[in-house]
């Protein structure tokens, strides 16, 4: 199938600020709340910059509309060398990584790594863009410090499909089989 828009078209679109694809002027719904840890939404200003929907739960399928942009979030520690990681993208002509920021701390769930005076710490958000129709998986790994390749640590694994809407898609109709005419219990006889 033909790709409604090319990847390179889909990234600038989205990198670049007051774009068409982030204006209020076009006639897509806006985009759903970001969420933190265990799908709670981020709370604070930080939050109301992130115009993209955010994940943070590995278990849960990750639907996102075509030229979108979507975030992958997870508790991380900058000051200590603790961040993630991308260590892989199955198939980029579905998904692109644009960069990574941190932004301030998830509400509810479970809380982030505790900072020294026991604060929540903040939340790295991995950015993508959904280029083309399908599936893939992205994932991700927590390192903690430039010497620490992360090896030791397990591998979030994220399943990605983008849709023209970013919806799921309907479920399969369940076939029914009717009585066949004229069978054994037909009430006549």
């Amino acid at each position: 199938m033909r790709r409604a828009l090319g990847i390179a078209a889909v990234v600038a679109a989205l990198a670049a600020p007051g774009s068409a694809a982030c204006s209020g002027g076009d006639d897509r719904p806006p985009p759903a709340a970001s969420t933190g840890a265990a799908g709670t939404p981020l709370t604070g200003p930080e939050a109301e910059a992130l115009a993209y929907p955010v994940f943070s739960d590995p278990e849960v399928p990750v639907y996102v509309g075509l030229g979108r942009r979507f975030g992958i979030a997870q508790p991380a520690d900058p000051s200590s060398g603790e961040r993630w990681e991308l260590v892989a993208v199955g198939d980029r002509a579905v998904v692109v990584p644009l960069g990574t920021e941190f932004v301030g701390t998830p509400t509810g769930g479970a809380p982030p790594p505790a900072g020294g005076d026991g604060e929540p710490g903040p939340t790295q958000v991995l950015t993508f863009a959904a280029a083309g129709f399908g599936t893939t998986t992205i994932g991700i790994r927590r390192t903690r410090g430039a010497a620490d390749a992360g090896a030791d640590e397990p591998l979030l694994s994220f399943t990605v499909t983008v849709t023209l809407t970013g919806e799921p898609p309907p479920p399969e109709p369940v076939p029914t089989t009717a009585p066949a005419p004229g069978g054994a219990d037909d009430g006549e006889g």
